[in-house]
């Protein structure tokens, strides 16, 4: 199954006021499911998106990147962008074929990409947890059935589970470095970031963060300021200034009672902490929005 079409990329999801780093997203194109009735194959072809074989029964040959390999129900192999693939598909066979593109950037800047340069073509290919994989596969079939406005946004979320399930099937050495480092990357960031949710109406110390995320805090500091470029008390601080703006915009709490909720020392104290953030008095802020 050919594949074709201009990569979608991200480049910057934002995360209440930070940039952390992008997320690696599939981009679901389409479900195929093939059932042979004769012999076919289909020829040589380079493929510039992503290709999910799942076999649901029978065998499944073809020839990857001039590598014979031979896949049995319950088989997955993931083709990827630059690969040569060509099926040799003789009854009875059926297979579920799943098309998508990966958006995001790796930490260079690079286009995010799932494999290591130095993959072989059997390690793309891995054993599947039927019971788990299969119901998602058959409910993004129901949603290509429905068909309705909201079965693509649906469809994309079961891919995305289906996405992450995948990758932690693959043999540890056939996954990129790069993609390793920006998966960690983000996971550290939504961490961190959850446990600011969690305590903004709170004073949190950064010994407190740290047993929470069940890190040092030598090791909490440095994290922080590679994932939101400042340490983790004034980036604390920041996630409740940014959330003050948005009390001061949306509620008819007094200064003084976001300043209570938000757990500062007292209003003078936030007041002061806001206007050096953001420029101007809270109250000014207030009658500007």
């Amino acid at each position: 199954m050919a594949d074709g079409g201009p990569l979608i990329v991200r480049d910057v999801h934002r995360c209440g006021g930070y940039e952390c780093a992008p997320p690696v997203t599939p981009i679901f194109r389409r479900l195929g499911i093939v059932e042979t009735r004769r012999p076919y194959r289909y020829k040589p072809h380079q493929h510039l998106g992503y290709e999910v074989i799942f076999v649901d029964r029978g065998l499944y040959r073809c020839r990857l990147n001039d590598a014979l390999l031979e896949l049995y129900p319950d088989d997955v192999l993931i083709v990827k962008p630059g690969d040569w693939h060509a099926d040799e598909c003789e009854p009875p066979l059926r297979y579920f074929g799943i098309g998508f593109l990966l958006g995001g950037h790796g930490p260079g800047g690079e286009e995010a990409r799932i494999f290591a340069t130095s993959v072989r073509p059997e390690q793309q290919r891995f054993r599947a947890d039927r019971g788990m994989l299969w119901p998602i596969l058959q409910r993004i079939e129901r949603e290509g059935e429905i068909g309705d406005p909201i079965s693509s946004h649906v469809q994309d979320a079961l891919l995305l589970e289906l996405f992450w399930l995948m990758v932690r099937s693959l043999p540890p050495e056939a996954i990129s470095e790069s993609f390793l480092d920006l998966s960690r990357e983000r996971a550290g960031c939504n961490a961190l970031l959850r446990l600011f949710e969690a305590h903004a109406t709170e004073r949190l110390p950064v010994s407190a963060m740290a047993r929470a995320l069940h890190m040092s805090e030598r090791l909490l500091a440095r994290k922080c300021r590679h994932i939101l470029g400042e340490t983790p008390a004034r980036a604390f601080l920041r996630f409740k200034l940014e959330r003050a703006r948005d009390l001061l915009a949306r509620t008819e709490m007094s200064i003084k009672e976001i300043s209570a909720y938000l757990g500062f020392r007292d209003q003078f104290h936030f007041s002061k902490a806001f206007k050096r953030a953001w420029g101007t008095a809270p109250s000014e802020y207030r009658r500007r929005y």
